[in-house]
């Protein structure tokens, strides 16, 4: 295509002069008579011409060539190959973008099904003894603190503060205040460990503890043992309530199924030495097998949305930071009622926008920090009275509402602590 030919007096046309100024974001001029493409062109984002622009420049330029000089046949078949060339190569973004979103959405499937089927061994190990490993010890100064070992007479364990720098080291081959051994021939053992520091300086706070080789490779661990009397869900992940503390299900080491006792490990560890492993089996669960272990079970979950009654007063508990709001959206994202949080606790609200109107109807909920971004929950509480499926999903019935599994916080056994989540007129 020349660069050079020449337009109408009225249509004057320099491809140029115009690829320069839509380049720059600076084109102002028309090149057709009714302006459409320089329009176009001009909304380009950042400048950037796709196939429909390079199609409607060709057709101008043949439509105002000079019939004394018309464009050379060799020239043309380049520009149509160039424009067969873009055309293609959009397709194969497009492709790309397409397989991009295919492969995101798989993943975040892959990664739903391994949270339930980890939910659902968790949910089995309710009520059981377990032995668990412990990623961090805590310490006050001034008191000693039992810590249960495994490890070889060669290891020590190695406590770093937060910003990982080693404050403690115990050779597991030595022996404890009152002339006992650390270890057993096992390989496990009990140390009283006292909050001081290598140079005898007292100590506070979390510190993370870890049973190493001289070499500095991990050649054993700290652990703990206990009932799990709960469980805990953070964005969809198990974790095990025992004593004071939540632990990753990948931290688990046995579980009891029958009474200890059996064998000498079992006898120097609290551990029963044919405990089964949970984890295991977890592949072959369901996100049904999950929802199945959950009836009758004492749950906590998300509030998400919210089907209110003009005229009504609801309660709520609410986890939030001081200064956060509660939000109601109806259908269109429009936020009809704010409502100021001091922080977790509960929350009573009549259903009314924000200018006292009774509502009605289903809306969106959402608690957010005063940067606006989403940062707590409207809890309700209740016990699994049943299971509804929807397109194969099982959904939980809980005080006459149904919940998705993602929206659970807490599991727990036993009579309920607190009243279920109540509406009131």
């Amino acid at each position: 295509m020349s660069t050079s030919t020449t337009a109408t007096a009225a249509n004057p046309l320099n491809i140029k002069d115009y690829f320069a100024s839509v380049k720059d974001g600076s084109k102002k001029s028309s090149v057709t008579a009714d302006g459409k493409l320089a329009s176009r062109a001009a909304e380009k984002s950042q400048g950037a011409l796709g196939k429909d622009d390079f199609l409607s420049l060709l057709v101008t330029q043949l439509q105002y060539q000079d019939p004394s000089a018309p464009s050379d046949n060799q020239q043309m078949a380049a520009q149509m190959a160039q424009f067969s060339s873009l055309e293609s190569m959009q397709n194969i973004q497009k492709s790309i973008d397409n397989m991009n979103t295919s492969m995101s959405t798989l993943t975040g499937t892959q990664t739903g099904a391994a949270n339930s089927m980890s939910g659902a061994a968790a949910s089995g190990l309710l009520g059981k003894k377990v032995s668990i490993k412990q990623e961090s010890i805590g310490l006050t100064a001034g008191k000693a603190v039992p810590v249960t070992l495994q490890g070889t007479s060669t290891s020590s364990l190695v406590l770093k503060d937060s910003a990982g720098k080693v404050v403690r080291t115990v050779p597991l081959s030595g022996r404890n205040s009152d002339g006992t051994a650390i270890l057993g021939n096992d390989g496990t053992g009990k140390l009283q460990l006292d909050a001081m520091d290598d140079q005898g300086k007292p100590i506070s706070g979390s510190f993370t503890a870890q049973v190493v080789a001289a070499d500095g490779a991990v050649s054993g661990y700290a652990y703990k043992s206990g009932e799990v009397t709960g469980l805990k869900f953070q964005e969809g992940v198990p974790y095990l309530n025992i004593g004071n503390g939540s632990y990753k299900m990948s931290d688990l080491i046995s579980v009891q199924n029958s009474a200890p006792g059996t064998g000498a490990a079992a006898a120097a560890s609290g551990m029963e030495a044919s405990a089964a492993p949970v984890v295991a089996g977890a592949s072959d669960l369901s996100s049904g097998a999950l929802a199945a272990t959950l009836l009758g079970k004492q749950v906590s979950l998300k509030e998400g949305r919210l089907d209110l009654l003009a005229g009504k007063a609801y309660d709520f508990d609410v986890q939030a930071e001081g200064g956060s709001r509660l939000e109601l959206s109806d259908a269109t994202g429009k936020v009809v009622r704010t409502i100021p949080l001091d922080g977790s606790g509960k929350v009573s609200f009549k259903a009314t926008d924000d200018l006292g109107t009774p509502i009605s109807g289903t809306y969106t909920a959402q608690v957010r920090n005063v940067a606006g971004a989403a940062s707590g929950n409207l809890i309700s509480k209740g016990t699994v009275s049943g299971l509804e499926f929807r397109d194969g999903a099982p959904l939980l019935a809980v005080n006459g509402s149904s919940y998705k599994l993602g929206d659970l916080l807490t599991v727990a056994s036993g009579a309920p602590e607190t009243t279920p989540t109540s509406i009131s007129n």
